[in-house]
């Protein structure tokens, strides 16, 4: 059997995470203190898998009460009395995947694109590639919008598709090595196993 794994996770401007590459070898565990941005991540990686917002359960994974959608994320809201967002006005934000098999790499990604407060979400597949900065920052290090992420691809001779919603999902499916007809079932299971009640007594936990 073809071995496959996730090997990096790229989230540009996604709450607190400006430009972040997440390495992962094999099985990998999140730790952090509270508020540290772990759920954070889960939803990142669950926007990127599921890739309709409407299904993602943000923020279920930290067992809290706070409402949180694509548009918070993107804007990093924090609703302080300083400030409520970290990055107000139009807004460019990235999730990609980097999957490694015998075949080569691949990089399944959104684009977020927040313009006069609509986001509207991009979806591709990057062929026998790896994660990089140089595909995601322009010139004056600031994230490339979908058009220009596609233009710096075919600039380096990368096989870039740009997909709809449902061919993304297809391509998930097929990278991930699980057969399309089972793909929206694996899903569900996914966004089951994500949700957790914190256990505060050692008898409710026994």
């Amino acid at each position: 059997m073809m071995k496959k794994h996730l090997s990096k996770i790229k989230l540009i401007n996604w709450m607190y995470f400006v430009n972040t590459t997440i390495v992962s070898n094999g099985n990998t565990i999140i730790t952090g203190m509270n508020a540290s941005g772990k759920s954070t991540i889960v939803d990142a990686i669950q926007l990127a898998l599921i890739a309709d917002k409407r299904k993602v359960k943000f923020n279920n994974a930290a067992d809290a009460e706070g409402k949180r959608d694509v548009k918070s994320y993107v804007r990093g809201e924090i609703n302080t009395e300083e400030i409520s967002c970290l990055r107000p006005g139009d807004v460019v934000s990235h999730i990609a995947l980097e999957f490694l098999s015998d075949n080569g790499p691949v990089v399944m990604g959104i684009v977020i694109e927040l313009n006069n407060g609509i986001d509207e979400m991009h979806f591709y597949k990057a062929n026998n590639v790896r994660i990089g900065d140089q595909f995601y920052l322009d010139e004056e290090n600031k994230p490339n919008d979908f058009s220009g992420l596609k233009n710096t691809y075919e600039k380096f001779h990368v096989e870039f598709e740009s997909l709809s919603a449902v061919d993304y999902r297809r391509a998930l499916a097929a990278q991930m090595g699980v057969e399309e007809k089972y793909y929206d079932k694996y899903i569900a299971l996914l966004i089951a196993s994500i949700g957790f009640k914190s256990v505060s007594k050692v008898d409710d936990f026994i």
